[in-house]
């Protein structure tokens, strides 16, 4: 193991604090988490739009930097819809979220039933495609309960994440200490 990697646990374990107090944040105020996340999303789509502007400005001539700049423009639009409407925002993306998986659950019941008359296993593909249909019914009618409940999943992944980049940050300060 590098000596870097071994003398930077304490980094390591201060990301894992960090990731750690975002997940708790999440499952506690899971409404605020998603804001949140839908502005830090509209940050990088705003300064996406702002480096295509410069890009297109200094290096292309013609129809395609036109377009560039109408792309530009648009994430930047976007970016700032987004930034005033934050929950809003969230709401349309998990309602957006919610017919994606709609429409997938309907594509795996129709390949499903083509797998069965083939001869094909296909039980599983029929419990996913069943689920994951029923999922997106009750995202798209209830599109606040799908923000709330993305918001807890995250809020439990980055909390599980935390812990593990802390654990492995006193793995890696154990080693130090055995390497002196």
């Amino acid at each position: 193991m590098e000596i870097s990697s071994i003398v930077n646990w304490r980094l390591l374990a201060l990301k894992g604090v960090f990731i750690l107090i975002a997940g708790m944040l999440a499952f506690f105020f899971p409404v605020g988490a998603m804001e949140t996340l839908a502005i830090y999303l509209a940050i990088l789509m705003g300064l996406g739009g702002i480096a295509m502007l410069v890009f297109s400005s200094r290096n292309l001539g013609g129809t395609l930097r036109g377009l560039l700049i109408l792309e530009g423009i648009f994430d930047i639009a976007m970016a700032l819809l987004i930034v005033f409407f934050p929950l809003k925002s969230a709401e349309i993306i998990t309602i957006m979220l919610g017919v994606w998986f709609i429409v997938n659950g309907l594509f795996q019941l129709l390949n499903f039933n083509y797998n069965r008359k083939a001869g094909l296993p296909w039980k599983k593909q029929f419990v996913n495609g069943l689920i994951t249909f029923l999922l997106g019914l009750m995202i798209s009618f209830n599109p606040f309960a799908g923000i709330y409940s993305l918001a807890l999943i995250f809020g439990i992944a980055a909390t599980f994440f935390g812990v593990l980049l802390i654990s492995i940050a006193f793995d890696l300060r154990k080693q130090a200490f055995k390497s002196k």
